[in-house]
């Protein structure tokens, strides 16, 4: 099993590639691939602007 597979729904991790922190809204169904994938709230990219969300792979969040 991966180790980065399983996080708290609800609490926050950091995604690797820019260390923005993101909060984890829930897990999506892993699908043949088997990758888990998570749907996260990521922050604004500018002031003013709203917080993205994305479905994020578990191995791109520490």
């Amino acid at each position: 099993m991966n180790k980065h597979s399983e996080f708290e729904i609800g609490t926050q991790a950091t995604l690797a590639s820019t260390g923005e922190k993101v909060h984890i809204l829930y897990r999506v169904h892993d699908g043949r691939t088997g990758a888990t994938r998570y749907r996260c709230v990521l922050p604004p990219q500018a002031p003013g602007h709203r917080p993205r969300v994305q479905t994020i792979r578990a191995s791109k969040l520490k």
